[in-house]
């Protein structure tokens, strides 16, 4: 079983699982409008910059449908791949100039439809990816969308303009995994 570091479980699903032991915040859908190609300003390839954690070196592919990780620990001597591809794994979704979804759809213990996403800022020779956990957007997340009580767990109803709105004033470089372009 690969063991990559919180940071880069969040990213594993740059890319829609969960970082471990983090509650994920659930949306009832994706913003934005659906893209069946990865576009070709996020293709390339990446590393992952992780100032908290020099013994990884995590690297990132990304081609028309699929992101491609690998990584490598400080003390060992394996190389280990993860492959994802659009469509099967996650749905690729644009809302705003740079601003993208990333998300895993999921059903909750009640039955309903959720998706657990992370926006993307594309900024050139970095891209930034942002992930949505309870109590680290939380309460900022319930002063511009509504919600609805699935039981354990809070679903946001997706509002594009009001979660578009709340991207831009609420998302900050610091708390993103950064990706630096190497091609």
């Amino acid at each position: 079983m690969k063991t990559y570091s919180a940071k880069t479980a969040l990213l594993l699903l740059f890319l829609p699982l969960v970082a471990g032991g983090c509650r994920t915040t659930w949306f009832d859908r994706m913003p934005g409008e659906a893209h069946g190609r990865i576009p070709w300003n996020l293709r390339g390839e990446y590393r992952i910059i992780d100032k908290g954690n020099k013994k990884e070196d995590i690297r990132v592919k990304v081609d028309e449908y699929r992101v491609v990780m690998s990584g490598q620990k400080a003390k060992t001597d394996s190389i280990e791949t993860d492959t994802l591809q659009l469509h099967r794994d996650f749905k690729l979704t644009q809302f705003g100039r740079n601003l993208y979804a990333m998300g895993k759809q999921d059903t909750l213990e009640n039955g309903q439809t959720a998706w657990d996403l992370q926006v993307i800022r594309d900024a050139g020779r970095h891209v930034y990816v942002f992930g949505f956990y309870n109590g680290a957007h939380g309460e900022a997340l319930d002063k511009v969308l509504r919600s609805r009580d699935t039981g354990e767990l809070k679903t946001y109803l997706m509002d594009d303009a009001a979660f578009s709105e709340f991207c831009s004033r609420n998302l900050r470089k610091k708390d993103a995994i950064l990706l630096h372009r190497t091609q």
